[in-house]
């Protein structure tokens, strides 16, 4: 699982008459704190490449940034590097590739590979992950789903059902995620207008601790002014979560997991409320508004998505905190982030 240029050597080993893809984008971001004057910049191009060829398909997806001393990148990576096979309801895929489970949108707690943050503006790849998925298809509609992934410093495993009962669609899951063992339910309908989520899961680590995570959205897309608008609501319960009365243990689980990247908010009850709307065929804008629940935390973004050309895109997003934004682990000063993009 840690040599991606195996599964290069069997992507060109395939036959020649294929169906090969080449495609790729370029992408540059600024970042400017707008309060101590601090600016950074990032460059990125990255490159795809996939042949299918009966019932077999293979990918290469390779990556390189340049940064300067204020964000931290590599300088090249390989984000996919994996073959899947595919036969009647069967699906294998094995190698370094991405998957997101869970019903969260902005807090995703059940997503432990690779979670983006919540204020992310590029969610366009997730980081890629060593992993064997599997998953088979019921008659009914329904699925199961397994998975092994390699952390490098361990590993986990996991089981997937997918249920669907008329209006309702159900997930159910257990896994042992780097020694911890996790339960979930999850589930989701139509509630008149709207669209529910819902997700409890129960995470018990090594040491013994017990947490509970709670995330609830709705989100409803309408028309505004004639133009195509939308706007969700979720509210996230971080088991792992402290205050001022948590002990050293609460404490040093909740470090073990920002540290992982699987957490993004040390506090313990979260409101996030998010509003877009499309201005125009090509322009879309909008605001997110992060607020703690007991500490009086919050922080907003506006942001603004614009296809200038048929391939170039111009994204942008300015963050305000509003009094301690620490406990929502974002900038606790304003900034503006830039990011242009050419795909090919």
């Amino acid at each position: 699982m840690r040599g991606p240029s195996l599964y290069l050597i069997m992507l060109l080993a395939l036959p020649s008459w294929a169906d090969i893809q080449l495609n790729g984008h370029l992408k540059g971001l600024s970042y400017q704190a707008l309060e101590h004057h601090q600016t950074a910049f990032a460059r990125e191009a990255r490159l795809n490449l996939a042949v299918d060829y009966e019932g077999v398909s293979t990918q290469v997806h390779g990556q390189a940034q340049h940064c300067d001393s204020t964000l931290a990148c590599r300088a090249w990576r390989i984000e996919r590097a994996n073959i899947h096979w595919r036969h009647n309801r069967l699906q294998i895929t094995a190698g370094r590739h991405a998957i997101s489970w869970g019903n969260g949108l902005l807090f995703n707690p059940v997503d432990v590979f690779n979670p983006f943050n919540p204020l992310a503006i590029d969610t366009e790849y997730k980081p890629g992950t060593d992993m064997v998925h599997l998953q088979y298809g019921l008659t009914n509609g329904d699925d199961i789903q397994g998975l092994w992934v390699d952390h490098g410093e361990g590993s986990s495993s996991a089981m997937k059902y997918h249920h669907f009962n008329g209006e309702w669609e159900w997930d159910g899951i257990i896994a042992i995620h780097r020694g911890d063992r996790l339960s979930a339910i999850g589930a989701s309908r139509p509630i008149g207008q709207w669209l529910w989520r819902g997700e409890w899961m129960q995470q018990r680590s090594p040491r013994g601790n017990t947490a509970q995570h709670v995330v609830t959205n709705v989100q409803r897309f309408f028309d505004l002014a004639g133009q195509p608008a939308g706007i969700t609501i979720e509210w996230f319960h971080n088991g792992w979560g402290v205050n001022q009365n948590s002990d050293h243990q609460e404490k040093a689980e909740l470090i073990t997991r920002r540290q992982r990247g699987e957490l993004f908010t040390p506090g313990k009850d979260y409101l996030a409320v998010s509003l877009n709307r499309q201005m125009h065929p090509l322009w879309q804008l909008g605001m997110t508004h992060l607020s703690e629940a007991h500490n009086d935390s919050h922080i907003s973004q506006i942001f603004s998505h614009h296809d200038l050309y048929e391939a170039v895109q111009l994204r942008l997003a300015v963050v305000i905190p509003w009094r301690d934004s620490r406990l929502l682990d974002m900038p606790s000063e304003r900034y503006l982030l830039a990011q242009l993009a050419w795909y090919f």
